[in-house]
């Protein structure tokens, strides 16, 4: 009888163990990865605050991807690309074979939810005349980590 009780919880902790590590837990980051607060969102045209992203469930993977034009920056003759992405993943941008970084990143917003975000990228000084590649690669954050490109070849003269 004692062997029974015994056999009984040893598969009864086996099957918890198995079940509590197999459960997805949503918890707060104290401190998101990209280093600034975004404690809040704003967006300017609905006038709303939206509570920080990382309190919320997982993200919707990337499911569309924009380039949705450019121009030269007559500011500062930089070569400017806006893109807009919906769904969340992490970017890897290339102008002409060389990585650039967002310079605003104003979120996108659907039924009052966050769903996306659009970009601008800053691709250095306006180069020579002639044909140039941006490409826009997106990694979902979540598995199976499915990458979702975009691209378009910018002509400038």
């Amino acid at each position: 009888m004692v062997k029974y009780i015994k056999r009984s919880l040893g598969l009864l902790l086996c099957v918890s163990i198995l079940l509590g590590t197999n459960l997805i837990t949503f918890a707060k980051s104290s401190q998101p990865e990209s280093g600034f607060n975004t404690e809040f969102y704003e967006n300017e045209n609905q006038q709303e605050n939206m509570q920080n992203p990382y309190a919320k469930a997982p993200a919707k993977p990337v499911y569309k991807i924009n380039i949705t034009g450019y121009r030269i920056n007559p500011e500062n003759d930089h070569v400017e690309v806006y893109v807009k992405v919906w769904g969340y993943g992490k970017e890897m941008v290339t102008f002409d074979g060389k990585r650039v970084f967002a310079i605003s990143m104003p979120p996108i917003y659907e039924g009052g939810m966050q769903v996306g975000v659009s970009y601008t990228y800053d691709c250095g000084v306006k180069p020579a005349p002639g044909n140039y590649d941006f490409v826009v690669t997106f990694t979902d954050y979540g598995f199976p980590y499915d990458k979702h490109t975009a691209s378009k070849v910018i002509p400038i003269s």
